[in-house]
């Protein structure tokens, strides 16, 4: 039996889900700012198609380009570390 995964799916849609409402962006220009089209974000949103490491990568990238942006060096380490807590304290 394989084992189950340490972070669920539906945990990582949660994160990027609060990753881009903290943003300020809709699903639509998320989606474009990582390169993929709205209903492919939006599934990832939703759980229903796996999130791999280069979708995590990505957005990963976009909040670096935005804390950059906005001249906000503790936005990316607020954001990281509430997502990890977020996830992390969630029961297996």
């Amino acid at each position: 039996m394989p084992d189950e995964p340490i972070i669920k799916s539906s945990d990582i849609a949660a994160a990027l889900k609060r990753i881009r409402k903290r943003l300020g962006y809709s699903k639509k220009e998320m989606a474009g700012k990582l390169g993929l089209r709205r209903g492919k974000y939006a599934c990832l949103e939703a759980s229903t198609k796996a999130c791999t490491i280069l979708h995590l990568m990505a957005v990963q990238r976009l909040t670096l380009q935005e804390a950059k942006v906005r001249e906000d060096n503790q936005f990316l380490s607020k954001t990281i570390r509430e997502e990890v807590k977020a996830v992390a304290t969630r029961p297996l």
